[in-house]
């Protein structure tokens, strides 16, 4: 019996020519740049615009997300070569700990801090994307991410609650903002560093099968602002990797389509996996 011809999603990845990796390399770098000039000119305009809290978390998580979404998409294919990037990116925010530059309203190390989570949570979040082989994997992603980031935010032994109580880890994980109307220059931290992975992540699975980009980046802004919404509903920190995951798979049928093969081992997977985390809330009340 003859055997179907491939489709999109089966077919291997086409990798870029040649000549297009290094104008994707210099744009992606240009986008988390100019995110950091962003950072930059906002925090000399922010104390003179006026604005009441609600409006100026408003502006700083649209302004953040923004950011994380435009260098998710403009982040190019890479593979596990590139992944030593990211030690230059964690070498830049020790140096800004140790420079004491993540201290208060320090222009310049929100800047580097912005540059550094930028660049290094997309190279991660590219790498392990650009391995997803079938859009329907994206269907186990949004489970695993629900789990992982709901039990780290909510949890008092998560690693984002234990990181949000200190104050010398927050302003190395999250990506700053400036709060406009604020008497005096104050930059807040708005988004962590695994949402950079996950937007990553995502729009390198949508270019590894032929998603629309413009849906991804869509939808992983509707995610993004609906956990913004959630903030502000429950005045409690949301995780965003689930509405972000949930988004994605609205937009995407295919993602929502697991193949045959792969539904036993995902669902033995994810069955280990809420087990393990049931038993630690157990053992941890």
């Amino acid at each position: 019996m003859q055997a179907p011809p491939a489709t999109p999603h089966d077919a291997p990845a086409v990798p870029p020519s040649a000549a297009s990796r290094p104008r994707a390399l210099v744009r992606w770098l240009v986008v988390a740049d100019a995110a950091a000039l962003a950072v930059v000119v906002a925090s000399f305009v922010a104390p003179h615009v006026p604005a009441s809290p609600l409006v100026a978390y408003l502006v700083g998580f649209t302004a953040v997300a923004s950011s994380v979404i435009a260098t998710a998409l403009a982040t190019p294919r890479l593979t596990r070569a590139a992944l030593p990037a990211v030690l230059v990116a964690v070498a830049l925010l020790v140096l800004v700990h140790v420079l004491g530059l993540a201290r208060g309203a320090n222009v310049i190390g929100a800047a580097l801090v912005t540059i550094a989570l930028l660049l290094g949570g997309s190279c991660i979040g590219a790498v392990v994307g650009g391995r997803i082989e079938h859009p329907g994997h994206l269907l186990v992603v949004a489970v695993v991410f629900t789990i992982a980031d709901s039990f780290s935010v909510f949890h008092e032994a998560g690693p984002t609650a234990a990181i949000v109580a200190s104050e010398t880890m927050l302003p190395l994980v999250a990506l700053p903002w400036p709060q406009l109307g604020a008497a005096e220059l104050t930059i807040a931290p708005i988004l962590g560093v695994g949402d950079v992975v996950a937007a990553a992540l995502f729009v390198a699975v949508a270019k590894r099968n032929g998603l629309a980009l413009w849906k991804t980046g869509l939808a992983l802004f509707a995610g993004l602002e609906l956990a913004m919404a959630l903030v502000i509903t429950m005045a409690r920190p949301i995780p965003a990797l689930p509405t972000m995951a949930i988004a994605v798979l609205i937009a995407h049928p295919e993602a929502r389509r697991l193949r045959p093969a792969d539904r036993r081992q995902a669902l033995l997977g994810l069955g280990v996996l809420t087990l393990v985390y049931i038993a630690f809330r157990l053992l941890n009340r």
